[in-house]
């Protein structure tokens, strides 16, 4: 197998592996090259390397895509064990959201606590305020790790020096 970058003006246009190479016409300038190489990238004539309007770009969109990774991460459902039993359990904004209420307005007298709640398949779980407390920072935990974790990803982005770098951070 051969790989080439064609490359025009100092530009990685497009990058071929081949085996073999095909001829292509003497005006197109075919550099070898390896597997990490992108269009886009810089050849100085000797060296290829990346450019850093490129990479700012790639750094820029790859920390985007760890905040949606993450978004998701934080509503995904939760597993609490109650009464000795698995449980999972919805975390979407909406479910955080009526737990928060829910144990707020039993630990302040306001309401009484609900005495069930119903699980990811449809299983009224009988429930006390400490379950409700259980469920609600599961969730609460959930957060701080996906947070945590997107921290540590955003660290590995601004440390990337190639797009194969940044190909290489996932959740």
């Amino acid at each position: 197998m051969s790989t080439k970058a064609r490359i025009e003006n100092g530009v990685v246009v497009e990058v071929l592996t081949a085996d073999p190479f095909p001829p292509f016409h003497p005006s197109l300038h075919w550099v070898d090259c390896d597997l990490t190489v992108r269009a886009g990238w810089l050849f100085d004539g000797a060296n290829f390397k990346i450019d850093p309007l490129a990479l700012s770009a790639g750094q820029t969109s790859k920390k985007q895509q760890i905040d949606d990774w993450r978004d998701a991460a934080c509503v995904s459902n939760v597993s609490v064990t109650l009464g000795g039993a698995a449980h999972q359990f919805q975390a979407d904004q909406r479910s955080q959201a009526l737990i928060s209420g829910a144990i707020v307005g039993a630990v302040a007298g306001i309401s009484a606590p609900p005495s069930i709640w119903r699980s990811v398949d449809n299983i009224n779980v009988p429930i006390t305020i400490a379950d409700l407390k259980a469920i609600g920072l599961a969730m609460v935990d959930q957060t701080n790790v996906a947070y945590e974790h997107s921290w540590a990803l955003k660290a590995a982005v601004d440390a990337a020096a190639t797009q194969a770098d940044l190909d290489a951070i996932v959740w």
